[in-house]
Parts: C-alpha cells; structure tokens; sequence
C-alpha cells in the first residue's frame, strides 16, 4: 500500500486569512450590485458611487494585507488588532455620550413613525 503525500494543513492564521480574503471579495462584489441598484434614476447617483467606491478601496486594503506573508502578515495582524480596539473603544465613547446627553435631556427622541 503507498502512502499519499498530502499537502501540509494551513495554519490557524492562513485559513483565517483566506476567510477574510473571501469575505471582503463577496464584501466588494455586493456593494458593487447594490451601489448602481441603489442610485438607479436619482439625481444623486455618482453618490452611490462614491461611497461604493470609498468602500470597495477599504476591502481592497483588507484582501492586499491578508495577502501578505511573514513578518508582514504578523504586522499586518498587529495593526488589524489594534485598529479593532481602537475603533470599538471610539464606539463605546460615542454610545456613553448619546446616553448623557440623552439623560440629561439635551437629545431628543424621535418617534417611532418619523
């Protein structure tokens, strides 16, 4: 009986990348659909084109650092790291203001129909 080779396992962090590859490729072909659907007759298309765009550049930057191999790819983990805790603690700080300016009445609360 012979014995396959068998190509050696992907580690952790490639099949995490080629996940988030595949992602932010589905990422970008979706707002590719939907950036011309949504601006279809308005008078403010090049808009929806300019935020898709905008977007679609984010994604790209993803898909070019999770290609990346190495040293790079280990900095490139860093930064996406730091970049997260970053940008979750720029969300928390702007969610605890909402709520005080909402308790001490300096925001008002739309109604559910508006």
């Amino acid at each position: 009986m012979h014995h396959a080779v068998l190509p050696p396992e992907p580690d952790h962090h490639q099949e995490e990348d080629m996940a988030r590859i595949a992602a932010a490729e589905a990422a970008i072909r979706m707002i590719e659909k939907l950036q011309h659907a949504m601006g279809e007759g308005r008078v403010d298309a090049a808009l929806y084109t300019d935020v898709g765009t905008q977007l679609m550049e984010l994604y790209r930057q993803r898909i070019e650092g999770r290609s990346k191999m190495g040293d790079e790819a280990e900095t490139v983990r860093k930064m996406e790291d730091v970049e997260r805790r970053l940008r979750l603690a720029a969300i928390r700080a702007e969610r605890d203001e909402f709520f005080r300016l909402s308790r001490q009445r300096k925001l008002r609360r739309r109604s559910r129909a508006s």
